[in-house]
């Protein structure tokens, strides 16, 4: 024995108190998790979350608020430039705001790329160069003469005063109207050189180009879509198509990616065509039809990138001159097919005629034609016409200089 006699009760007391702290601490835990989660996911400041973590680690609560907080303050400043960029190209209206805003920068600065002395407007052949920049240019005959007479519609008197490396184009879509027998609409504000486009004008003309090419894809996409949907074997009656179906239905029409970028960038374009955000990913007949032609618009977009830079760095032609060549090009392929003939390219010769060598004779052409044909086909790409084009003038070597504007005014249409 020892004397100390023990107090009844003092050890339990003691385990109660330690019981009991461990439960306050446990409490106050559970208060302060629920005080973090009654807080709003949007107000919840990154370094206030940073306090909680334990061992620098990420609970999935906490992770979930990270990607919430991040996703949200990217869409806010998205928001915030596209507010910015209507206001600096002056646009006033909530219908284009609202259609185009996913992709107002963009345009915004695809359109300020040809008003480079900020005027605020692009004459006619600017306007043609930057439809097809965007891959607009339609194929037939009587729908590039429909888009002659829509860009008429959404222009305004007024002149501008640029380039003159765009005159050929007048002559071009003079030939074009010859061509499908409307020469008779080549006059008043169609050939009228003082007329011009703003950038308001400028996404009326693109809303319009792109809901009736919406329209005329209909008839051509609805076979496919329908048989996608049997595939599918869909339950009830609801017709939509999964990622497989629309897989399926890119290798059929030859728009398959190719690589690891273009399969994100399709499914992007994927993700907003899904505008309800079904899960898995769903599309209906409309939805599929807005998908299609954004992949059309993004390839065309993609392939003309790469010409033009090929032609730039590898052939030495300027931007601008490889844009009108374009344009040129795609007004004289008629058929909508990618490709000219040798009576197409003679007939683009005769267009070009200033900035080519004159006096070629027709078997001189002919044989020039047979050594860009590399592989035979009778019919050359545009990649194949410039080397040609180039083969005829080649481009003066640059020169060092001030930049200065032209006085000359350029020919339009």
């Amino acid at each position: 024995g020892s004397d100390e006699e023990e107090v009844p009760g003092a050890g339990e007391q003691a385990a109660g108190g330690t019981d009991n702290q461990t439960e306050e601490t446990n409490e106050e835990e559970v208060k302060e998790e629920q005080k973090i989660k009654a807080v709003r996911k949007d107000r919840i400041d990154l370094q206030y979350i940073a306090k909680h973590l334990k061992d620098h680690l990420f609970d999935k609560f906490e992770l979930e608020v990270l990607i919430d907080y991040q996703q949200e303050a990217r869409e806010k400043r998205r928001a915030q430039e596209q507010i910015q960029a209507a206001n600096q190209a002056r646009l006033t209206s909530a219908k284009l705001f609202g259609e185009f805003r996913q992709e107002l920068i963009k345009l915004r600065d695809l359109f300020m790329s040809f008003d480079d002395d900020m005027t605020g407007f692009l004459n006619k052949n600017e306007v043609w160069i930057a439809l097809s920049t965007l891959g607009l240019v339609p194929q037939g005959i009587k729908d590039k003469v429909t888009v002659m007479l829509q860009i008429a519609t959404y222009s305004i008197k007024g002149a501008v005063e640029r380039s003159t490396e765009y005159g050929e184009l007048s002559t071009a879509l003079q030939n074009l109207l010859e061509i499908s027998g409307e020469s008779e609409l080549f006059s008043a504000t169609i050939c009228d050189p003082d007329y011009r486009m703003d950038f308001e004008g400028f996404l009326e003309l693109l809303s319009k180009v792109r809901a009736w090419q919406t329209s005329n894809m209909r008839e051509e996409l609805r076979p496919l879509f329908d048989r996608m949907v049997r595939r599918r074997k869909s339950i009830g009656t609801e017709k939509v198509i999964g990622v497989a179906e629309v897989a399926v239905a890119l290798e059929e029409l030859a728009m398959a990616p190719k690589d690891n970028d273009q399969q994100v960038e399709l499914f992007r374009f994927l993700n907003e065509a899904n505008e309800w955000g079904f899960q898995p990913v769903t599309l209906d007949f409309e939805a599929f039809i807005r998908f299609i032609r954004r992949v059309k618009e993004w390839r065309s977009l993609e392939n003309n990138v790469e010409d033009q830079e090929y032609a730039v760095t590898e052939l030495r032609f300027t931007e601008n001159l490889v844009r009108a060549y374009r344009v040129v090009f795609d007004i004289i392929d008629i058929d909508g097919n990618g490709s000219l003939n040798v009576t197409g390219v003679r007939k683009a010769v005769q267009i070009l005629n200033h900035n080519v060598h004159n006096g070629l004779s027709s078997e001189e052409l002919r044989e020039l034609f047979k050594r860009v044909d590399k592989d035979g086909t009778g019919s050359i790409s545009f990649l194949e016409f410039m080397h040609l084009v180039y083969e005829l003038a080649p481009p003066a070597p640059p020169v060092l200089r001030s930049p200065t504007r032209s006085d000359s005014r350029p020919l339009q249409f």
